[in-house]
C-alpha cells in the first residue's frame, strides 16, 4: 500500500479501505415513491381581439433634380480641389 505525504505531514495509514459493502448501500428504500411539486396552473381566457388593419401607403415625394445632382457635384468639386492642393503643394515642398 502505498502512503501519500502531505505538505503538513499527516500519515494516511491509520485509515482503513472503505469495504465494498458499504459501497453497495440503497439509498432509498422500495416502499419509497417520488411525489413532484404541485402544479400551479391558470387556465387561458379566450377574447376578442381587434387589430386594426395596416396603414396605407404613404405617397414618398422625390427631390427635385437639381438637389439629386447637386450634392455629387459638390462632393466631385471638392475632390478635385484637394486633388488640385495636394498637386500644388507637392511641387512645392522640400525634403
Amino acid at each position: 500500500m502505498q502512503v501519500y505525504q502531505s505538505p503538513a505531514n499527516y500519515d494516511n495509514t491509520k485509515f482503513d479501505a472503505i469495504p465494498p459493502e458499504s459501497t453497495n448501500v440503497s439509498q432509498y428504500q422500495d416502499d419509497d415513491y417520488f411525489q413532484p411539486l404541485p402544479r400551479l396552473t391558470t387556465g387561458i381566457k379566450e377574447q376578442k381581439i381587434i387589430i386594426d388593419p395596416p396603414p396605407e401607403n404613404q405617397q414618398h415625394k422625390e427631390l427635385p433634380l437639381y438637389l439629386t445632382i447637386g450634392t455629387s457635384l459638390t462632393m466631385s468639386m471638392m475632390s478635385i480641389i484637394m486633388l488640385v492642393n495636394a498637386f500644388t503643394n507637392g511641387n512645392s515642398s522640400t525634403i
